[in-house]
């Protein structure tokens, strides 16, 4: 609604220099129609600018969206390829040794970290250890 207002008013505004009249962004839809509206040649042309405005704004909303979700997979993808590399690493250390190296685990456990804390898959549910540790901390304190 507020989006209509404001191509309304941008509208009104374009038209203003020729009428001398001057329009703020906040008046409503019917503050200045008359009583009695006619008909004006120019009406489609105005609604069709209204239109073209609306389209170009929505089209940028959407090329927005479109560019924060390739970012975010993009994100995605390098820290899960950085938690497969410290997986191999640790276990192609253990294969050969035959002994837990704790440099690989701490890489490994960061890694993961590092996924869980950038992936919004992870935080669209967020119901775990922490959550029921919280739960139980708060009824402790209570």
């Amino acid at each position: 609604m507020l989006l209509l207002l404001e191509c309304q008013a941008i509208a009104r505004a374009q038209d203003a220099p020729s009428t001398g009249a001057v329009v703020s962004a906040s008046e409503g839809i019917n503050s200045s129609a008359p009583a009695n509206p006619r008909f004006e040649p120019d009406s489609f042309s105005k609604l069709d600018r209204l239109n073209d405005l609306l389209a170009q704004r929505t089209a940028a909303e959407q090329a927005q969206k479109q560019r924060e979700a390739a970012r975010e997979e993009y994100q995605f993808v390098n820290h899960f390829n950085h938690l497969v590399d410290a997986v191999l690493d640790f276990s192609k250390s253990y294969n050969a040794n035959h002994t837990v190296d704790l440099n690989r685990i701490k890489a490994l456990k960061k890694a993961w970290h590092d996924l869980e804390k950038n992936s919004g898959f992870f935080r669209a549910g967020e119901t775990g250890r922490s959550d029921q540790r919280n739960r139980k901390q708060s009824a402790a304190s209570d």
